[in-house]
């Protein structure tokens, strides 16, 4: 949009004349509206710094108001590959962006912990679970949920996930030999799919290990082993330098 067009939406919209407004990141952070009760992330933002900015141009003037944000794993992926894909930054600052990301993408992956405690440990404050439940209109979704939440150890299964990567893998990842976090899925679930039998991975000693697991529950462990930095995404296709392919 023009910078017209973009100054005549946002004064009809600030007015109430519309009560949607569909934004970029740097257009979003300049609202200053009181009175927004909805604010919805379409897609994961790269930092909690930038997720609490953003929800926080809801509700301003006090009342009842809401974040919603729609994610999937896979956003994480496109926004590492937006990383690595930028080259105008030095490998300090991709770091720093890469476990601005990685925090963010925990807060999405925990199911369990309230969001507000989540979110206001990240920035050094303490809150006590207990007030995110005494209003039922302003709960978190976390905080909502009344499913059986049990501790279970894996550690056992996710050192055999990271000896089984590196002894088919090695230290050097080629299209001949990458194995995805869909493939040991579906090892740890017990399903005989095409690629699992055409490489006799259900054969390995982890396979079915977790056949009582829902499907999301295995994903949420490899994808924490990913976050935790004990296995890693690599883009075959993105070079940024001769120690990092």
């Amino acid at each position: 949009m023009s910078e017209s067009s973009r100054k005549h939406t946002q004064c009809v919209w600030m007015s109430g004349s519309i009560k949607v407004i569909c934004a970029t990141l740097a257009f979003g952070m300049g609202i200053d509206k009181s009175d927004v009760k909805l604010v919805i992330h379409y897609t994961m933002p790269k930092s909690l710094e930038m997720f609490h900015q953003e929800s926080g141009r809801a509700g301003r003037d006090g009342q009842i108001a809401y974040s919603l944000l729609y994610y999937t794993y896979s956003d994480s992926r496109h926004q590492k590959w937006l990383l690595n894909k930028n080259q105008s930054i030095g490998n300090t600052a991709l770091r720093r962006n890469h476990d601005n990301l990685m925090s963010m993408l925990s807060y999405c992956e925990n199911i369990v912990d309230c969001r507000r405690v989540l979110l206001l440990k990240h920035f050094g404050e303490e809150y006590n679970r207990e007030k995110c439940l005494e209003n039922e209109a302003t709960t978190c979704d976390n905080c909502a949920c009344n499913s059986e939440v049990r501790e279970v150890d894996v550690t056992l299964i996710g050192k055999a996930v990271v000896a089984l990567v590196l002894l088919h893998c090695g230290k050097k990842i080629s299209p001949k030999n990458r194995l995805t976090l869909l493939h040991f899925s579906d090892i740890l679930n017990g399903k005989s799919s095409k690629k699992v039998m055409e490489l006799g991975h259900n054969k390995w000693p982890i396979f079915g290990k977790l056949d009582t697991w829902n499907k999301s529950d295995v994903d949420r462990l490899l994808h924490s082993l990913v976050i935790q930095e004990f296995l890693e995404e690599i883009y075959l296709h993105v070079v940024r330098s001769s120690s990092n392919t």
